[in-house]
């Protein structure tokens, strides 16, 4: 089985308050009026193909594809969808925390 890296990842900070969610990144404070305008701005404005979103109480993966957003509750079940993605290959991504860079890794 061989493993490839297919998927970077960033791992944002989702704040909900007064009926909008605000989140900070690459330095900047953002602020959005539901969680569908949150995944359309990272689809949009990243380079990333999945965007972990952590929420008070819960964490969310949410997924893009060329114009889709598919959101994961877990990440097994995010892991699961790529690996079928990769015609079922073993996957790794890396995950940045926002506001820090990215580093490709080769596997």
């Amino acid at each position: 089985m061989a493993t490839c890296i297919t998927d970077h990842q960033a791992s944002v900070n989702l704040y909900h308050e007064k009926g909008r969610y605000r989140f900070f990144h690459e330095g900047k404070e953002y602020q959005k009026d539901s969680l569908e305008k949150v995944h359309r701005f990272f689809q949009k404005q990243t380079e990333f193909d999945t965007v972990k979103l952590c929420e008070k109480d819960k964490k969310s993966y949410v997924h893009f594809l060329l114009d889709d957003v598919e959101i994961y509750e877990t990440k097994k079940s995010l892991r699961r969808a790529l690996c079928q993605e990769g015609g079922g290959t073993s996957q790794k991504y890396t995950v940045r925390e926002s506001g820090t860079s990215l580093k490709k890794r080769d596997g």
